[in-house]
C-alpha cells in the first residue's frame, strides 16, 4: 500500500490517496476534503487505527517504551 502526494483539485471530490501494490488507486472518497489533511478513506483510516492498536499492544522492542 502506497500513497501519492498530488493535491486534489478543489472542484472535484477528494479521493483517497492510497494505492494497491499493483498501482491501482483507491476509488473511495477521502474523509476530509481539506487539502492540508491526510486524504484517506474510511477503510484505510480503519487499517491505520488497527496498526496503531497492534503497535501499542505489543511490547516495545529496543524503543523508548512508549
Amino acid at each position: 500500500m502506497t500513497t501519492k502526494t498530488a493535491i486534489a483539485s478543489p472542484e472535484r471530490e477528494s479521493r483517497c490517496r492510497m494505492y494497491s501494490r499493483r498501482g491501482n488507486p483507491c476509488a473511495n472518497p477521502a474523509l476530509d476534503s481539506d487539502p492540508n489533511a491526510i486524504q484517506i478513506c474510511v477503510r484505510h483510516a480503519a487499517e491505520v487505527l488497527e496498526l496503531i492498536r497492534e503497535r501499542q499492544a505489543s511490547p516495545a522492542v529496543g524503543g523508548s517504551g512508549r
